[in-house]
């Protein structure tokens, strides 16, 4: 869809499938679409819920009438907020979704799940879906090699810096 316009299936990319190559939370997906054209009350209004508690306090009668309006930072919002929920809950299902986007770097070797979860730790906050994530670890697993880093893409890189970012890259390889 188009950013504030109403939703229609004539605009943007919105198939299930497609979020989920782009790395979407099921559970965020499943969220924001529910308030798209559910308002849960006012009494005891919240907007994060997961799928339990979304079918526990559905009803009909405060469906919305009028066509919903697409907020992508909402929706990169609800995206963060699960996926800091998941890495804290679920570390395990953290891993399983996220991996067709970590495996495609060909890391050589494999950082653990451990390693991948202290990583993903660190960078949450930033992040709104598993592609973004993983995309965001690379510099933490992998980080380029002094040799690797070229004067003229990176002017303001010192001698010292380098050493830094070559300890810090030893030191997180042996966590």
């Amino acid at each position: 869809s188009i950013e504030g316009t109403k939703l229609s299936k004539r605009h943007g990319d919105m198939s299930v499938r497609a979020f989920r190559q782009k790395g979407t939370i099921s559970d965020a997906l499943v969220n924001f679409v529910a308030l798209l054209g559910w308002n849960p009350g006012s009494h005891d209004y919240q907007e994060i819920f997961v799928i339990d508690k979304l079918i526990e306090k559905f009803s009909l009668e405060t469906i919305n009438k009028s066509p919903a309006i697409v907020d992508s930072k909402k929706f990169g919002w609800f995206g963060n907020v699960h996926l800091k929920r998941l890495i804290a809950e679920n570390p395990q299902k953290v891993i399983e979704e996220a991996a067709p986007f970590y495996k495609k770097f060909n890391w050589d070797p494999m950082p653990s799940n451990e390693f991948l979860l202290k990583v993903f730790d660190i960078i949450k906050d930033t992040k709104s879906n598993y592609a973004e994530l993983c995309e965001g670890s690379k510099i933490l697993v992998k980080p380029p090699e002094c040799h690797e880093v070229k004067e003229d893409l990176f002017p303001k890189i010192n001698d010292n810096m380098r050493l830094f970012l070559n300890d810090l890259y030893k030191h997180l390889t042996n966590i």
